[in-house]
């Protein structure tokens, strides 16, 4: 049984094909949706989106207590879900 778990992990290592982008320095990417669109913070206070054709974009930011919380996106890339504090109340 191991030997044929072997082989089908040489084949489907054989026809992967990954990509490595460089986004941003201090970001920290923390999901990311089939269809290639990555969200997470930077800095510990911004929220981000990246796509590769679009590169980042900011899409939420914390005032000055660098607590910008997680960020999630769906599988299908169409909902964006986050935690930030209140800048007026905390």
């Amino acid at each position: 049984m191991k030997k044929l778990y072997s082989i089908i992990g040489i084949a489907a290592c054989a026809f992967a094909n990954a990509q490595v982008y460089d986004i941003v320095s201090y970001t920290q990417p923390t999901d990311l949706s089939n269809n290639g669109i990555a969200v997470g913070n930077a800095f510990g206070v911004m929220h981000f989106m990246w796509t590769a054709e679009n590169g980042p974009k900011n899409i939420g930011e914390s005032a000055s207590d660098y607590i910008s919380g997680n960020i999630i996106i769906s599988a299908d890339g169409t909902v964006i879900s986050g935690s930030m504090n209140n800048p007026d109340n905390g």
